[in-house]
């Protein structure tokens, strides 16, 4: 009521309200939605009904636009920002918000003046802050942005996420249109060490790259986005990306002290270890124990605690895979009678189908296929402001992942 008393917006708010109770997506029609649509609307608009459009386009179904250039505008957004965050319990009925830069064959551009502007190194993959990062140089177009980096004296450059052909390499011409995206906010890389060994590779690795991961960025422009599609007669890419970009301050260590003194890092350490008693008894792939679970979340990073999920989930997917490829091929051999699969070693992969054979082959190599319901939560936590955002998310997804292992335990139970 105190910020309805400023608000200077009624047709606003009504249009705000309309919406929710439309049951825009994500939103269900209740009561506590409309309150906290109320309170938001009256936070964004309080000096005159334009100002409507600072909402987040999700959040009502908005138009979506470019990022706003004006200071006051800028420090309402990131008020916002930090106030959804404040609030994620009362809208945990929102999806995580993923934004990403679509990218065409255009022609380049200029940067603005005052512009900071990096070079990107798109992965489909997540270099997480705090890490170290090794990377082997084979393309053209990279061995030039080392070539630039060193004669320049600027070793940063941003990781943003990005989808891929099979194998990894990111070719947007090979690509299909709705996969040719950059996440908007990358890792930023710095360069610790390079060592030539094209004479150790016959030229097909020309560096070897160690690097830091010190913080994030978001990608404002891409000012010569051809240079993703542009390739040389062996399918290299000649030409590296470049990026307006704004440096994101992830040096507040407050944040961190403010999860780890939140209900967030118990809930984490009690899901984490529940987690951990669940693969037990399904025999799954878990972390390293009860009690390295609690030194890790009393002591590491948000950050830390993402990566080693990550490390975790993949794991976890890997063993499911070959678990089910297993399983395919035991099924396959039973209907040929030709005896079981107690022994995967003797298998003679030879006498497989073309696609159990490749299906066989891929889970050997312990690198299962990846899609967005993989990446994209992760992406949500690159994304996220704070350490406490990143808490919330990491205590959700662990949730979810204990009420999945439940049901396997049950059927583990029921089936034997």
């Amino acid at each position: 009521l105190k910020f309805a008393s400023r608000c200077s917006a009624p047709s606003s708010l009504a249009t705000m309200v309309s919406h929710t109770w439309r049951g825009r997506r994500g939103w269900r029609c209740n009561g506590r939605n409309v309150a906290a649509t109320f309170a938001l609307l009256c936070f964004s608009t309080r000096t005159s009904d334009s100002n409507f459009s600072l909402l987040p386009d999700r959040a009502v179904g908005l138009r979506a636009g470019p990022p706003p250039r004006s200071g006051s505008i800028a420090r309402r957004q990131k008020l916002w920002r930090r106030f959804k965050s404040d609030c994620a319990e009362l809208f945990s009925e929102w999806p995580p918000e993923l934004n990403w830069l679509q990218v065409a064959d255009d022609a380049s551009i200029e940067a603005a003046g005052n512009a900071t502007v990096l070079p990107i190194f798109p992965l489909s993959g997540i270099e997480w802050p705090g890490s170290e990062v090794q990377l082997n140089i084979i393309d053209p177009a990279y061995r030039r942005m080392y070539d630039d980096l060193l004669a320049s004296g600027a070793r940063r450059f941003v990781v943003p996420f990005t989808r891929s052909l099979p194998g990894g390499r990111v070719r947007y011409a090979e690509m299909l249109a709705e996969d040719r995206r950059l996440h908007e906010i990358g890792t930023v890389l710095q360069l610790d060490d390079l060592k030539e060994v094209s004479g150790q590779t016959g030229d097909t690795v020309k560096y070897v790259a160690k690097h830091s991961v010190r913080g994030r960025a978001r990608l404002v422009r891409l000012l010569n986005p051809s240079a993703l599609f542009k390739t040389d007669e062996r399918g290299n890419k000649i030409d590296y990306l470049r990026a307006e970009v704004v440096l994101l301050d992830d040096a507040d260590d407050s944040d961190e002290e403010a999860f780890n003194s939140s209900s967030l890092a118990s809930q984490l350490d009690a899901s984490w270890k529940e987690l951990y008693s669940l693969a037990e008894e399904v025999d799954e792939p878990r972390l390293g124990g009860r009690e390295a679970i609690s030194d890790w979340v009393a002591r590491l990073s948000t950050w830390d605690l993402a990566q080693l999920w990550q490390q975790l989930q993949l794991a976890v997917r890997v063993s499911r895979e070959q678990k089910r490829v297993l399983g395919d091929i035991k099924s396959w051999l039973e209907s040929r009678e030709e005896g079981d699969l107690s022994d995967p070693s003797l298998l003679d992969a030879s006498s497989l189908p073309e696609d159990l054979r490749e299906a066989l082959y891929r889970s050997q190599q312990g690198v299962p296929s990846l899609g967005p319901d993989f990446w994209e939560p992760l992406l949500a936590i690159v994304a996220s402001e704070d350490a406490l955002g990143r808490g919330r998310l990491l205590v959700r997804m662990a949730e979810e992942e204990v009420r999945l292992m439940r049901t396997r335990s049950a059927l583990k139970d029921a089936l034997g």
